[in-house]
């Protein structure tokens, strides 16, 4: 089947674009992002489409042509400024797509929501997606084929909620705050499966469910949807401490005022209430969390969640070193003792590096024997920091290896402190 996914850039997106192409189909993918290598070559056409642009159905009509089905996996999880935010794009620009296919004469539109979007919603995440949903219920009500699914917590590599959880479970004390409801998370996979088999059901004569809740085998307490995540990257279990609520409600005011897309207050409501449900046709044997990874995919996880803390702490000492360095150059250590230093330490390593280098432009290797040479040379001081070299046990055997001990040797006895004693030596 032709099919028009829109969102094929993003998370979820990009995992259906692989699977409905590996299952045969025909994926014209749709974006405001370019797509990349990946998506594209799962994708056999695309179109650069912006849901905050889209002003009418009619706007919809030319990308629909001689499609069969349509995919909405257009959605925002936070909002940031100077973009689109909830209401636009899970709403009005979805009602318009939803009027647009049902005058193409598309066979089947899947909507992507999210599990919690019903009567009970109070973010204006969740208003968004729910009014969304009405959209295409609507349009179902007047004949057009319309599925809404509303998937729990989505797990896959790549995904940022799964970065967030999986650098949460690698700490070796599992902070849990409190309050926070049960969830059921599934794998991106078994929700592009059951994305496919509603495709391929298409036109089947069998009826679907309008609303489909997509959920894992069964409903996690937070606690233990991090131990099994740990036993997912092949850790062993770890201790909880309880967070009480007046430290979250510190940390949700802080990571507003950081501007954090997966710290804040509609969030933490979210995580509150919980997001669980019964799984409903298609049934599909959905994975539990501690098979989330593959054996391969193991040691990716774990440093994919273990990099960023690192990164930030090396950035964070880089910045203490520059930090005190600077405080130190203020004047806290004595101006004049460093000062002498400088005048002490540098003739000593003028002369280190001018020997260096004339033994570079003659010979590779010149360094250690001119070096070394110097401590043999009756009369002249050994460099400040090497050690004395040994007596001279004689001459190397053409065709050996050349130690700095028997080179110098050469060098004092034989060659005469010539270039061209030198280059006698060291050729076989």
């Amino acid at each position: 089947m032709r099919i028009l996914l829109t969102g094929a850039s993003g998370f979820i997106g990009r995992h259906l674009a692989s699977m409905l192409s590996g299952a045969g189909h025909t994926v014209i993918g749709a974006a405001r992002r370019r797509p990349s290598p990946d998506v594209a070559d799962a994708c056999q056409a695309w179109h650069d489409i912006d849901f905050a642009t889209v002003e009418s159905p009619e706007a919809w009509l030319p990308w629909l042509a001689d499609v069969d089905v349509v995919i909405n996996a257009v959605g925002i999880v936070s909002e940031e400024p100077g973009s689109a935010g909830f209401e636009r794009l899970h709403h009005r620009t979805s009602a318009l797509l939803f009027e647009a296919c049902q005058r193409a004469g598309v066979k089947r539109v899947i909507h992507l929501s999210a599990l919690g979007a019903d009567a009970s919603a109070t973010s204006r995440y969740h208003l968004s997606k729910r009014a969304g949903d009405e959209a295409l219920l609507v349009r179902r009500a007047q004949g057009l084929d319309g599925v809404v699914l509303q998937p729990s917590l989505v797990f896959g590599l790549g995904g940022a909620s799964t970065q967030l959880f999986l650098q949460w479970a690698t700490w070796p004390r599992l902070l849990v705050p409190e309050g926070a409801g049960p969830v059921q998370p599934v794998h991106v996979d078994d929700l592009s499966a059951c994305v496919l088999q509603l495709v391929e059901r298409t036109g089947g004569g069998e009826a679907s469910d309008p609303v489909i809740p997509v959920v894992g085998p069964e409903p996690l307490a937070w606690e233990e949807y991090l131990q099994r995540l740990r036993a997912a990257m092949g850790l062993p279990r770890a201790p909880v401490w309880r967070v009480p609520l007046a430290c979250v409600d510190v940390a949700v005011s802080l990571g507003e005022r950081l501007h954090s897309r997966l710290v804040t207050r509609e969030i933490w409501a979210m995580l509150q209430r919980g997001n669980t449900a019964p799984m409903a046709r298609p049934s599909r044997p959905c994975r539990p969390a501690e098979r989330f990874l593959s054996v391969d995919e193991q040691a990716a996880a774990r440093l994919m969640a273990r990099l960023p803390p690192a990164l930030a702490l090396l950035r964070f000492s880089l910045a203490l070193v520059w930090i005190v360095t600077a405080i130190v150059s203020f004047g806290l250590f004595p101006v004049a003792d460093s000062l002498g230093r400088v005048h002490t330490t540098q003739p000593r390593a003028n002369g280190l590096s001018r020997d260096a280098g004339q033994g570079a432009r003659r010979r590779p290797g010149w360094c250690l024997g001119k070096v070394g040479n110097a401590a043999m040379r009756p009369g002249r001081p050994v460099p400040e920091g090497l050690p004395p070299e040994p007596a001279a046990r004689g001459v190397a055997k053409p065709g050996r290896g050349r130690t700095p001990a028997s080179f110098c040797a050469l060098r004092s006895t034989g060659s005469g402190g010539n270039a061209s004693g030198l280059r006698s030596v060291n050729t076989p």
